[in-house]
Parts: C-alpha cells; structure tokens; sequence
C-alpha cells in the first residue's frame, strides 16, 4: 500500500467530511471507492451521470465549494440531525445508537457500515430516499439480531456491512440477505 499526502482547502474538507458522516463513511474510505472506481471505469464520467450538459459546463465554470453545493441540493438537503429531528417532532423516540444511510447513487441501494456493537443495545436505524424524498425509522430492540445474521465488511470485520436494496418493501440487506421490515416504526415524505 502506499500513502498519498492531499492538500484541500480547510473550508472544502469540513463540508466534505460532515456529508461523509452523515452517509457513514470517513474522507479516507471516501478517497478509496473513489479511486477504485476510477480504475474500473478507467474514467470519471460516474460523476457526471444524470447530468446535463448545461450543468456539466456550469460545473468547468464554478468553483469547488459551488460543486459541493449543487451536491447537497441533489440529494435533498437532508441530513442525519434533520431526519432525528422531524421524527422526535412526530413524537417517534430516537435511540442515542443511530445509523443514517442515504440511498447511493451508483449501486442501488442504502449502505451502512455501523458497528456489531449496535446489536447489544437498542438500535435506530434511518434510511433517506433523497430521490423521493422520504425516510424511513427503523427500531431495532438490543440483541434481536445475532451477530452471525449480518455479515462484516472484509477490511474491518468489526463492521457491518449492510447494503439494504432500494425499492424494495422488504427492506432486505443484499449481503446478509436479512430483511429489517420487522422494524419499520415511520416514514415521512418531506
């Protein structure tokens, strides 16, 4: 393996990092898919898909922190903090365990790497549909999922690796093949 040293506006960095956060990821892991998936495309046109032509010329024009805007309103502008809030404002306990997963772009579904340790105690789990605007809350009681249920992440098997399927109403984890229908409390359109 080697290191790369990036240097990137403080201001850029934050933003970046917040938004990672609240999608479950940290900037190094971010870096890595990133260049992984430049190598199997062997081209960054993964960035653009969707995009108009208007928007790709207006992107050469503006700045990075513009682009990183024009991201955030793609997906919704929701965040974790917001999705917690309007649940607790529809009255809905949120546990202090809580996984935020916003619907991925390229690989049709939601995906979430929290820790085997939820499992031992209450767990909430939120999924954010940004393409139709809804989420979804997800109560899971401590230990009603074995630890031999899920399957961990390759490179940090203290993770779980959970690729929950989009559009599908059972809610089911592509890796585990576990459905966490049995947990759904609410959904909001927002």
């Amino acid at each position: 393996m080697k290191k790369i040293i990036l240097e990137v506006q403080e201001e850029t960095l934050d933003h970046a990092t917040a938004i990672l956060e609240d999608l479950g990821l940290d900037v190094e892991s971010a870096v890595r898919m990133f260049m992984k998936r430049l190598v199997k495309e062997r081209s960054v046109a993964f960035l653009l898909s969707g995009v108009s032509n208007a928007t790709v010329q207006r992107y050469e024009a503006e700045s990075l922190a513009t682009q990183t805007e024009t991201v955030r309103i793609d997906r919704g502008e929701m965040r974790k903090g917001l999705a917690m809030k309007l649940f607790r404002e529809r009255g809905k306990y949120i546990d202090k365990n809580v996984t935020y997963s916003s619907k991925n772009r390229t690989t049709y579904n939601y995906w979430a790497n929290p820790d085997f340790s939820v499992l031992k105690s209450d767990w909430t789990l939120i999924l954010n549909d940004w393409v139709n605007r809804k989420l979804y809350l997800f109560r899971i009681p401590a230990k009603t999922i074995s630890v031999d249920e899920l399957i961990g992440r390759n490179d940090k098997p203290n993770l779980i690796d959970i690729q929950i399927l989009e559009d599908n109403p059972s809610f089911v984890d592509r890796r585990s093949e576990y459905s966490f229908r049995r947990f759904l409390v609410d959904e909001i359109d927002y």
